[in-house]
């Protein structure tokens, strides 16, 4: 027997609005208010009164809870509010892709010098700064924090679970590069670690004076950490946790990452999830 071919995302998404937005037509509504002025009779009252009998009668009839979104909230609150924080990343840096003048023209200039008391204030300020930072504890970096809890939404019924996901390697999957602290995404910001335990590991490209990494870099980093386990391990100690972000990974890659990408995570990822 064939297998049937997967639906498109034009199917997917008809039998979400139907399952998850019904809708009403303007004749089956049109129906609805002549039952309720024909049970109000000849004299149905004030216009207040026939608002109110009206109100009733539609808060009965359609304000009724939707059962698959009350499912999905009761069954999976942390994969549908992850989700929705995911869409919301989506619309950002589809923004900033579409809209890159005025990204652009938000930019404040930097401000001159007036004095050199004031450049070696600012100097000083500066490295004060960043000791500051590079000290205090950074958060899981947005690839544990993404990949780390699994998704909820598929086809069939809506509640079997799919590999964990999200956009924060997107960039890098279609062939793009990070800094190592700038940025919506970057190589610290990923990883949730500091620039001395990545920096070692990651082989830059340069662009004038600046410092960019690829997929090649990402790969470096995530195969150095890996490497160690338990609580010597700066990145994913927890194998459980481990196995999952993995899977979620090389999953998005296969969806996302041009040919040869993908097989180069498939090639260093593989081997970890044994």
């Amino acid at each position: 027997m064939a297998r049937s071919e997967e639906p498109s995302d034009s199917e997917i998404k008809e039998e979400l609005r139907r399952k998850l937005l019904p809708a009403i037509s303007e004749r089956e509504l049109g129906a609805e208010i002549t039952d309720v002025l024909n049970l109000l009779g000849r004299k149905p009252g004030t216009r207040e009164e026939v608002g109110a009998a009206l109100a009733r009668k539609f808060i009965a009839k359609f304000a009724r809870p939707n059962r698959k979104i009350e499912e999905l909230i009761e069954y999976r609150p942390r994969q549908l509010h992850s989700l929705l924080h995911e869409i919301v990343w989506e619309q950002c840096q589809h923004f900033i892709r579409t809209h890159p003048e005025e990204i652009r023209s938000v930019k404040k200039s930097r401000a001159k010098v007036a004095s050199e008391a004031e450049r070696i204030h600012r100097r000083k300020a500066s490295k004060n700064w960043y000791e500051r930072r590079r000290r205090r504890p950074l958060k899981p970096g947005l690839i544990e924090q993404q990949f780390g809890e699994n998704s909820p939404l598929s086809l069939a019924g809506l509640l079997q679970q799919l590999p964990p996901t999200g956009p924060c390697l997107d960039g890098i999957f279609h062939g793009g590069t990070v800094r190592m602290c700038d940025g919506t995404y970057s190589l610290q910001s990923l990883f949730g670690l500091t620039r001395k335990k990545l920096s070692a590991a990651a082989p830059a490209i340069r662009r004038g004076r600046k410092l960019f990494y690829d997929y090649r870099a990402v790969l470096r980093c995530m195969e150095g950490l890996l490497k160690h386990t338990g609580e010597d391990a700066a990145w994913l100690s927890d194998l459980s946790r481990r196995r999952t972000v993995l899977t979620g990974v090389l999953f998005r890659a296969k969806q996302e990452a041009r040919p040869k990408i993908a097989d180069a995570f498939t090639k260093t990822l593989l081997p970890y999830l044994n």
